[in-house]
Order: structure tokens, then sequence, then C-alpha cells
């Protein structure tokens, strides 16, 4: 509106109501047409600049990091809110000894690839059940997206951790976003509750904190920094700093829940994530969200080795496939 108020004022009117302006109309068409030209001449040679930069090795590199999901998103435990059905996916011998079970939203989905990882051994028997935009949280919850209270997130949660406990597995890894609006009662009896189901026929319970929120699109942040960096000068490091108040006493919260419990503990990878109270969206060549918080699943499989070491898993199994 403002540039049609102002080519009205200084352009159009002055051409129509001064007729000194156009004094020779032969040469005001061919240099209309010469501008026209030279335009779309212009917006061609933009065009064909910017997709063959999008179609570089460097741009698709970034265009893969949006899309580098864990493998389970086509698999079926993870139907999102069209069904409130509980759906397992299996990995390993269906006869092992032992059972790990990762369970959670995106959040938690994530971590599949570190977890797979550290669970790839022939006693064990890994099983994931997820629902994207469901905290492990037990909580009624109104989901903005679908605009009303997100039932089937509450239904597959109780469904889903009553079969969790059914299997009594050795293993369950807990993983959810930490910026629910759930408030300081919310986070911590509803968490308590979420566990008092599946702790007592649990061998262990460990909580992972959830992944550090960016203030940008992490890929999308190093494309522009890589093609038109002079766009984004305040933010062409593309990194962010870590802290977070309200992360911070979500956290403590679910802490608070935990120490209730005997075999339930809480596992803090940020540190693994984001080193040096810094959230880089790229690290030693791997790009490391795929959006403002969720990582690839090349970057989390990387944290293989981490994870291992704090579930005490990091040593190879026994002969007798007993994990040691």
């Amino acid at each position: 509106l403002l540039l049609a108020i102002m080519s009205y004022r200084w352009v159009e009117s002055p051409i129509r109501h001064q007729a000194r302006w156009v004094v020779r109309p032969g040469v005001t068409v061919m240099a209309a047409i010469a501008l026209m030209m030279t335009a779309n001449v212009l917006c061609i040679v933009w065009f064909n600049a910017t997709s063959a930069w999008a179609n570089s090795p460097a741009q698709q590199r970034y265009a893969q990091a949006h899309v580098d999901a864990p493998v389970i998103y086509s698999m079926p435990c993870d139907d999102w809110y069209h069904s409130d059905k509980v759906r397992f996916c299996a990995f390993g011998p269906s006869d092992a000894k032992h059972t790990v079970v990762l369970m959670g939203d995106s959040i938690g989905a994530q971590w599949f690839p570190a977890v797979a990882e550290v669970f790839n051994r022939p006693d064990w028997r890994l099983l994931v059940v997820t629902k994207s935009s469901c905290p492990m949280v037990d909580e009624p919850i109104f989901y903005p997206r679908i605009g009303r209270d997100y039932v089937e997130c509450s239904t597959w949660r109780r469904n889903a951790l009553q079969q969790v406990a059914a299997l009594q597995p050795d293993i369950v890894i807990l993983g959810s976003v930490q910026t629910a609006n759930f408030d300081r009662t919310q986070w911590i009896e509803g968490t308590a509750r979420l566990l008092k189901v599946i702790s007592g026929s649990a061998g262990h319970v460990y909580i992972l904190r959830g992944t550090p929120h960016l203030p940008f699109d992490g890929p999308s942040c190093l494309s522009s920094k890589n093609w038109l960096p002079w766009l984004h000068l305040r933010r062409g490091t593309c990194q962010a700093p870590v802290f977070s108040k309200s992360d911070n006493d979500v956290y403590q919260w679910l802490q608070e829940a935990s120490r209730r419990f005997g075999n339930v503990s809480m596992l803090d990878l940020n540190g693994a994530i984001c080193p040096d109270g810094q959230c880089r969206a790229e690290r030693d060549g791997k790009v490391v969200f795929r959006d403002s918080q969720h990582m690839t699943a090349t970057f989390a499989g990387s944290l293989g080795k981490e994870l291992g070491q704090r579930l005490n898993m990091e040593s190879p199994p026994d002969p007798s496939g007993e994990a040691r």
C-alpha cells in the first residue's frame, strides 16, 4: 500500500498531469519497453542463479538435513494424532533375554539412532512406541495444531504404559518435550503418576532431558549463511546459548518426580549436544538439528557411545550374552 501511494504521488500523477514530462512519446514507449525487458532478463538471471544454487551439493545437504529423521517414521509405531492405537516397532531377536523400550513423543523418537546403536547386541530386543506431540506426563493436553484437546494422546499414553508394564522390560527410556504448557504441579505429579505405572515392572527407567530449543531453524540458517550471509548478519554463526530458565525448571521438576522411585534416573545429554553452553546448527561436519529442536538422525546416531556410557552399556556383551 505504501509503495502504491508513493508511486501514485511521484510517478503516475506527474506523468499524467505534467505534459512536459512526455516530450517524445515514441522515446518514452521505447524506454519503457527497454526497462521491462531489462527487468525480465534480471528476473530470469536471478531465478536461474537461485535454482542452480538450491540444487548445488552444498544446499542439497541442508535440504536433506530437514528430512533426516529416524527410520521409525516410515514404520507404523508413530501414528501422530490420527489414531490412539498402540503399535510397537521391534528390532532384534524376538527371543532375546533382555528388552529395552524407547517411549515418548518426537523428542524421544529422535534418540532412536543412538539407542539402536547401544542395544545392537545379541541378547537385546529394542521396542519403540512413540506418538508425536504427546508428552510423557499424565495430564490432558490442548494441542493448538489440531485446535482441541489431544484425547488420542491421553488414550494412547494410558494403553501404551499398561502394555509396556506387561512386558516387564529390563530398561525403559522415556523422552519428551520440555516446552509443554504445564505448571510445576502438573509436571511433578503427572510425571510421578506415569512412572508409578511402569517403575514396578521395569528393571530401570531413564528419563531423557528434552533437547534445547533454537530460536531459528538449523538447516535454514546454515543455508542462508552459506548463500547470502549479509542477509543474516546477526545470526551468521547459526548458534545460540543452551541456557533456558524454563527448561531448567522443568528438568528440576522431573528430577523431583523421579526421586520418588528407586529405579528411575535422569539422563542429561545436552552437554554432548551443545558443548560449552552453545548450541550450534553444525558441528564437526554434521548438521545437528533438522529444525529448531529435533536432532538429525545422523547426529543422534553419533551420540550412541555417549548414551551407552550413561546407561553403563559401553562395554561389549560377554560371550555368555549377558551385558556388562
